[in-house]
């Protein structure tokens, strides 16, 4: 019996749709980042945990198939609100390639410090889900946004 997760045939082609919008997303972050070299990730692990109080990152019903294609590593340890996703001490995110539209254009106040780059970056975001909501809605994918870790 093979254990590994399947998705419906419709999802492959959604999911391949999703890819190219994060390819694409992606290339307008690195032109981001020359408009504001100062800008960077850290990659200091800061988003990928949600303790009460601080901010949440969401995802779309498409992306949260799409990451729960490839199960998260089995982590002992993980704190309340940790995504599994992120690599016990080592900051890394083992999703990285199928990371969703909010962990790639959410920066903490210190890896963007500028305004108007945030704004940008938020911007970026709301690209990004418009394209979402037509691909959900080309391949009749229920449009729901929420919390990434809640649903993981």
């Amino acid at each position: 019996m093979n254990d590994t997760p399947t998705t419906p045939p419709l999802f492959d082609e959604a999911f391949a749709r999703l890819r190219g919008v994060y390819e694409e997303l992606d290339a307008r972050i690195d032109l981001l980042r020359a408009r504001f070299p100062d800008s960077s990730c850290r990659e200091c692990g800061t988003c990928c945990t949600f303790p009460p109080g601080a901010p949440v990152l969401y995802a779309t019903r498409l992306e949260h198939a799409y990451l729960a294609s490839e199960p998260p590593p089995m982590q002992a340890g993980l704190g309340e609100g940790e995504c599994p996703y992120h690599e016990a001490g080592s900051n890394l995110c083992t999703a990285r390639e199928r990371r969703t539209v909010s962990c790639r254009t959410h920066f903490c106040d210190e890896a963007m410090p500028e305004k108007a780059a945030r704004e940008a970056a938020q911007d970026l975001c709301e690209w990004a889900l418009d394209r979402l909501r037509e691909i959900s809605a080309e391949f009749d994918i229920p449009w729901d946004y929420g919390p990434v870790v809640d649903r993981l």
